[in-house]
């Protein structure tokens, strides 16, 4: 939160960075893909490319109703081995901790 003349001052220099970018995908890619970049959410990111489904929010920030079915998942899902400490130990003469 900044106050009005902070905000509008940021405002500006985010507007003059973006305009005076020359690799800016908005002026470079056709207004079709842009459209379909901004309507891009991490939700769809996470679904598209993990076995993630309908258990994770629209919103991934805030915990959903569906949260319950993926900290289900979570917990069927192996974990890797814990690391035997013991040969650090043996190596340095004390633990990695």
């Amino acid at each position: 939160m900044v106050g009005e003349t902070c905000q509008r001052i940021l405002l500006d220099q985010f507007a003059r960075l973006r305009d005076g970018d020359r690799f800016y995908y908005e002026s470079s890619l056709p207004r079709e893909m842009v459209q379909m970049i901004q309507e891009q959410t991490l939700a769809r990111i996470i679904k598209r490319n993990t076995a993630i489904g309908n258990e994770l929010s629209e919103n991934v920030f805030v915990k959903g109703s569906g949260s319950l079915r993926l900290e289900q998942s979570l917990r069927q899902t192996p974990r890797p081995q814990a690391r035997d400490d013991r040969r650090q130990r043996q190596i340095t003469g004390r633990s990695r901790r």
